[in-house]
């Protein structure tokens, strides 16, 4: 057959066209449809990426305002760099440990005044895919246990006793704080140095802008406590050595509750 085209002008072109038998073209299956017809829904297609986390249970699944704790998260696909996250705001991660990819480690803060109830933990992999489960903030007593909890132990060594020196080995925590220097300038004024007190292997260090100001052993720690005037809790708290040094430092969050959960941690990795 010849085809006709006629420009606004006027001026007309023509063309042969040819029509051959066939089968007809196969109609094209929409951008994430099924060829049998059916859509495939977004949960179906973010469920089938490869590598998204996944977290099988949280270990404790609760916990209460106040409380320096830490957690054991197990699942899958846990990649290296993956980070934890809350929908409350009143928890804070300090320290998240890939510890496998079946297992993460997370040392987390709760806010005294942290709103009760439930809510959720995030693990996010670097590559963005993300896992949401279960947590909830309850009411109760504050509780300071700086490190995750220990994985469980085979069978045949369950009978054994811990070493006393396992808390010892565990995992660095580090905690801001502001330097009050020695006793005499805990009730003065002005800029306080900010730093940070890394506690882990038996040592306690304190760094100021990434140097080291003090660094000292357990054995040479003689006292880790609140500082008080007439039996009221200041916010602050003193570090002294048996060689008779002594460093004051309040919590960064300048909170009293947050001073005592840290003293409350360095007695526990340090005794």
């Amino acid at each position: 057959m010849t085809l006709y085209v006629t420009s606004p002008e006027g001026s007309v072109a023509q063309a042969t066209l040819t029509i051959i038998g066939g089968a007809a073209p196969a109609s094209p299956v929409p951008q994430g449809g099924a060829a049998n017809g059916t859509t495939a829904t977004t949960e179906e297609v973010s469920a089938s990426l490869p590598g998204s986390p996944e977290v099988a249970s949280v270990e404790p699944s609760s916990v209460t305002p106040g409380s320096l704790i830490g957690l054991r998260i197990k699942g899958k696909n846990f990649a290296p760099g993956a980070k934890v996250s809350f929908s409350n705001p009143g928890i804070r991660v300090l320290e998240t440990t890939v510890q496998k990819s079946t297992e993460l480690a997370a040392r987390i803060q709760v806010a005294s005044d942290a709103a009760t109830g439930a809510g959720s933990l995030f693990v996010v992999n670097p590559d963005d895919s993300e896992v949401e489960t279960p947590f909830q903030v309850i009411e109760g007593a504050p509780v300071a246990s700086g490190t995750a909890p220990e994985p469980s132990a085979p069978a045949s060594a369950r009978k054994k006793t811990a070493s006393p020196s396992a808390s010892r080995d565990s995992v660095s925590q580090q905690f801001e704080v502001y330097s009050l220097g020695n006793v005499a300038s805990i009730l003065g004024s002005g800029d306080k140095p900010k730093g940070t007190l890394d506690v882990g292997r038996g040592t306690l260090k304190y760094l100021e802008a990434g140097k080291e100001v003090f660094s000292a052993a357990a054995p040479d720690i003689k006292e880790i406590g609140l500082n008080t005037i007439l039996g009221i809790n200041t916010g602050t708290f003193h570090i002294i050595l048996h060689s008779g040094k002594t460093y004051n430092f309040i919590a960064a969050s300048l909170r009293p509750e947050d001073g005592q959960s840290i003293v409350d941690a360095l007695r526990q990795v340090l005794q």
